[in-house]
């Protein structure tokens, strides 16, 4: 533990003797009141698109209610928030919606229970000239490996 203790005392002092200061300047700071705005305008059609099963059907139908979020709090001359403000708070609103039918009903977007795990499959010899492929598959997603000596 002293070790680590004492390697991490250097590493601070080195950081300040040579290191850049930290760009705040740049962060993404959303204003007060556009988490709760979003979710006054669009959460619950939010967090019913959210439950959509299919991945392509869900995603149109939530851009749809994040456009009309946007139309509705950043849209017109008398806006109160930016695009980039209601796109980011619409998100945060996606992620709760998901995270509450997860914890609360203990489903999942595409009808698994929280135990359950999404079958992997694996094929092997699947590129010719190669001295070994594969490829696996874990529902929608596909990863292929290849080596070659």
């Amino acid at each position: 533990h002293e070790a680590v203790a004492s390697a991490c005392r250097d590493i601070e002092a080195w950081a300040k003797e040579v290191g850049r200061p930290k760009k705040t300047e740049k962060m993404l700071v959303t204003p007060d009141g556009v988490d709760s705005a979003v979710v006054d305008a669009v959460g619950p059609e939010l967090a019913e698109a959210m439950a959509i099963s299919v991945k392509q059907v869900r995603g149109a139908a939530v851009e749809g209610i994040r456009n009309k979020a946007i139309e509705l709090l950043a849209g017109g001359d008398d806006a109160k928030f930016t695009e980039n403000d209601v796109r980011l708070a619409c998100m945060r609103c996606e992620s709760d919606a998901l995270r509450s039918m997860i914890r609360g009903k203990g489903v999942r977007q595409d009808g698994r229970d929280t135990k359950t795990v999404r079958p992997i499959t694996c094929s092997g010899g699947l590129l010719p000239r190669t001295h070994g492929s594969s490829l696996f598959t874990r529902g929608e997603t596909q990863a292929i490996a290849a080596a070659t000596l």
